[in-house]
């Protein structure tokens, strides 16, 4: 994994990225100070699914206008090559997962699945990210489950922008009972 600490006049910026096959795994920690304006043109097109842990954005993205992503949700963003993209970021503290997928993903999501579109986070969503962030074991095994549960986290977005999932109903008391329960089994 890579780590990178920046820090700006408007604030500071901690992230964490881990390459697997087939996608880059990134968590950011972002705490500003004064309002800024960050830009973002990458050289070439990518797909990016992202949840927003913590802290609402404002973001324009070419061909799309301006756009939001608010706390406790989260979007599948296409991003062209070679465009400018802009967010806003007011003073906060802001937490941002972010789910990079390789060109071979590209062609069909963008076809396939609904753009930019807001979704709400689910526990069972926190849970596996929180897998993911806080796994200790040795790498082969670390890239398994964090290949694993990206997989697991693209199946509930598609799911939940096409309203065929049955766990949105399933409330967050509910959540944790079943979370204890699947610890207490796979503990014996």
């Amino acid at each position: 994994s890579q780590s990178e600490y920046l820090s700006f006049e408007e604030g500071t910026l901690l992230s964490q990225t881990i390459p697997v096959t087939g996608y880059v795994f990134s968590m950011h920690y972002i705490f500003i100070n004064k309002e800024v304006f960050l830009n973002c043109s990458p050289k070439k097109n990518i797909l990016v699914l992202n949840y927003m842990l913590e802290g609402t954005v404002e973001y324009s993205l070419t061909g799309y206008g301006q756009l939001t992503l608010e706390q406790g949700n989260y979007q599948l963003f296409y991003l062209p090559g070679g465009k400018l993209n802009q967010t806003k970021l007011t003073p906060g503290n802001y937490c941002l997962v972010q789910i990079e997928f390789s060109s071979g993903h590209l062609k069909n999501a963008v076809m396939e699945y609904p753009l930019h579109q807001s979704a709400q986070v689910v526990p069972f969503m926190n849970r596996l990210i929180n897998e993911i962030v806080f796994y200790t074991k040795g790498l082969f095994e670390s890239r398994l489950l964090i290949e694993s549960r990206i997989r697991d986290l693209l199946r509930l977005f598609i799911e939940g922008l096409t309203e065929k999932a049955d766990y949105k109903q399933v409330s967050t008391a509910q959540w944790k009972v079943l979370m204890e329960a699947e610890d207490y089994i796979l503990g014996h």
